[in-house]
């Protein structure tokens, strides 16, 4: 007669066990990331949207000096600069810098004197 080796495995509730675990793991990591990726775009919306009513004030004030702002966790630079040979053409510059100074947006927009004047 032949004598069978018995094989060491784990049971139905063992992997069941183990699985659970596993799923449960990837459920937090992409909570995770999904949060992490929601606070970015907002965080880009909010710079975005600043950045715009800078552009807006600095128009309708015609007051074109480079300055420095701070909005709760944000740091905007603005710089205003001649483009090219154009004496009546400036470059708007506008960039946005978290706390830890990671760029979160840039805007440049061209801005014609000419227009501008009353």
């Amino acid at each position: 007669m032949f004598h069978m080796k018995k094989l060491k495995a784990s049971t139905i509730i063992e992997t069941i066990v183990a699985m659970t675990i596993i799923m449960i793991s990837f459920g937090i990591v992409a909570l995770l990331i999904i949060n992490n990726a929601k606070n970015n775009s907002q965080l880009k919306l909010n710079a975005y949207l600043l950045t715009e009513d800078i552009k807006a004030v600095t128009k309708a004030e015609k007051e074109y000096n480079n300055e420095e702002y701070e909005f709760e966790n944000l740091l905007i630079y603005k710089s205003i600069e001649e483009y090219e040979n154009f004496s009546n053409i400036k470059v708007l510059h506008l960039e946005v810098f978290s706390i830890n100074d990671k760029l979160i947006y840039d805007s440049k927009e061209l801005i014609n004197l000419d227009n501008e004047k009353d």
